[in-house]
């Protein structure tokens, strides 16, 4: 399951299983990448608009 806060943005991220190694896909399995992936993205932006802010 991907947590609300995150899920929001699921839709505008790339795909991002072609980039990552077969192996690494196996692993994480879809879902679980794509919420990974949601993760990532939601500190970057999240970080980038803190600094924005401040700046």
């Amino acid at each position: 399951k991907i947590p609300p806060f995150f899920s929001r943005n699921l839709q505008a991220l790339p795909p991002a299983s072609p980039h990552l190694p077969p192996p690494v896909k196996y692993l994480l399995g879809q879902q679980q990448e794509a919420w990974i992936i949601n993760l990532l993205y939601g500190i970057s932006s999240t970080r980038y608009r803190v600094l924005h802010v401040i700046m």
